[in-house]
Parts: structure tokens; C-alpha cells; sequence
């Protein structure tokens, strides 16, 4: 699977940002919410995503940092 990934711990944030990404391409929501939409996924038998790094940042150092937060936070769980 491919998916637009954006960690918001901000509801509002949240909301606004899935304003703007195809909801069909997309998963926003602060970490938990976003390792109950992966686990979902994993129990139909996806077993990777693809994350396109655009969404993650405007600098290297941010998208670098949301990747890290991902890991940690999101995709822990699953390794």
C-alpha cells in the first residue's frame, strides 16, 4: 500500500490536514489513532507501505524527524 502519512497531535490540525489530502491516499491522526488505521490494514494482509516523504516536512531535517517519530511511535508495534 501506498499512503500519505501526516502525525497530528493536534485535532483541529488533524482535521484540517485530511481537508487537504485525498482521503482515499491518506492517513492522519496523532500516533495512536494512526497504529489502529495500520493495524487494520495489517489484519487484511497488508504487509508494507510505501510512504512518500513530500507530506513529512519542507526541509530534510524536518522530514528526517517525522520519519524517526514514525518509527518510534507508529511502527513500532508492528517490527
Amino acid at each position: 500500500c501506498q499512503a500519505l502519512v501526516s502525525v497530528q497531535d493536534d485535532p483541529a490540525a488533524a482535521e484540517g490536514m485530511r481537508g487537504r489530502l485525498p482521503a482515499d491516499r491518506s492517513l492522519v491522526g496523532s500516533a495512536s489513532e494512526l497504529v489502529d488505521r495500520i493495524r487494520g490494514y495489517a489484519e487484511l494482509g497488508v504487509d508494507e507501505f510505501i510512504l512518500p516523504d513530500f507530506t513529512l516536512g519542507r526541509s530534510h531535517d524536518d522530514r528526517v524527524a517525522v520519519i524517526d517519530r514514525l518509527w518510534e511511535e507508529v511502527y513500532a508495534p508492528f517490527r
